[in-house]
């Protein structure tokens, strides 16, 4: 049996607050966080998952962790054999850590699915969006695509294939047109990066759902992943492919907030003592981040090899009552689709 008793940065005591369960998961290596009560009794834990719905459901960062933790969670006994643990990790596909404890319920270690199983890598296709005309960032864009401008030293789209691979992806696909060979010279094969890098050309433009079509021909049966080639994110994108799975979503759409400051005081409403003015309100919104997960079986909605975009297609299979689901991004997001969001992007990756 494998477990660890090194497990301070992944426990925090029933009234810590969500911001401090981002914290742990952002920093820990197990990706789990285990609430703790007294006695050193599990109440609880948040995963990833368990995290990013409740966001989804507007919860405060300042809640207790206790609050909404997951008590149902999936545990074993320091006691189990490997028989066990493996069925656990095989009927519960969507977990990435198994929590030990004894028969107190006390908290005994922790092991991991990947060190357990040697499931280091996965065979699900990614298809990185990397062939715009990036129209609002000229003259920068004159001479190299909009995912090849440098941040930290190197391209956007590089740091975005490195995070792809340390989430385990390998097979990755380029949708390209404008200045297309720069990217092709830059990346060849993928070999460098241990990785397998395909190129698939689009004669004419095809927005951000239209270069699917070309994976109609891999007859995958995989869920696929799909990402605007100008986005940089600290995201497990492993996290990602387990929600989707987790709920047998057929598009799962990732979202963030966007908050909004008007520069003026805004009217309320009346009464008949005069009016309300709030001064500079923040409004905020849950947008598209523009990454995604989506089944197989959704490529059969593009029937022709045309300009679509996700929006439509999304809105397409929700008619067909096709299950949409959405992922909340709490990570660092940006993309680089304005001059505003490029020095926003270079604040918080690095400048060239």
């Amino acid at each position: 049996m494998i477990y660890t008793r090194k497990l301070k940065k992944n426990i925090l005591k029933e009234n810590s607050s969500i911001k401090e369960v981002i914290n742990v998961l952002n920093k820990s290596r197990y990706k789990i966080c285990i609430i703790i009560g007294k006695k050193n009794k599990t109440i609880g834990i948040y995963t990833d998952e368990d995290l990013r719905r409740n966001l989804i459901k507007q919860e405060s960062f300042n809640d207790l962790a206790k609050t909404n933790c997951n008590r149902k969670f999936v545990f074993c006994y320091n006691s189990d054999n490997d028989q066990k643990i493996n069925k656990l990790f095989k009927k519960f596909f969507w977990i990435n850590s198994l929590v030990v404890i004894n028969k107190k319920k006390q908290l005994i270690g922790i092991i991991d699915k990947i060190d357990y199983l040697k499931e280091k890598s996965l065979d699900n296709e990614v298809l990185i969006l990397a062939g715009g005309l990036g129209k609002r960032l000229m003259p920068l864009t004159k001479y190299y695509p909009k995912p090849m401008l440098k941040f930290g030293g190197k391209p956007l789209l590089e740091s975005l294939i490195y995070s792809l691979k340390a989430s385990g992806f390998k097979n990755i696909s380029l949708s390209v047109n404008h200045l297309s060979q720069v990217i092709r010279n830059y990346f060849g094969n993928g070999i460098n990066y241990n990785v397998k890098i395909k190129y698939l050309k689009e004669s004419f433009k095809l927005g951000t759902a239209g270069p699917l079509f070309f994976l109609k021909k891999q007859k995958l049966k995989k869920s696929i992943i799909l990402i605007n080639g100008d986005i940089y994110t600290t995201l497990d994108f492993r996290n990602l492919l387990n929600f989707h799975e987790r709920f047998n979503n057929d598009i799962t759409v990732c979202s963030s907030d966007y908050i909004n400051e008007l520069p003026y005081g805004i009217i309320q409403k009346k009464n008949k003592h005069g009016v309300v003015i709030n001064e500079k309100p923040k409004i905020q919104y849950l947008i598209n981040s523009g990454i995604y997960a989506i089944k197989p079986n959704i490529l059969n909605l593009i029937k022709y090899k045309k300009f679509l975009n996700m929006n439509d297609l999304v809105n397409n299979a929700f008619k067909k009552k096709k299950k949409i689901g959405f992922f909340k991004i709490f990570e660092p997001l940006v993309d680089i689709g304005s001059f505003e969001s490029y020095e926003k992007a270079k604040e918080i990756i690095g400048n060239d």
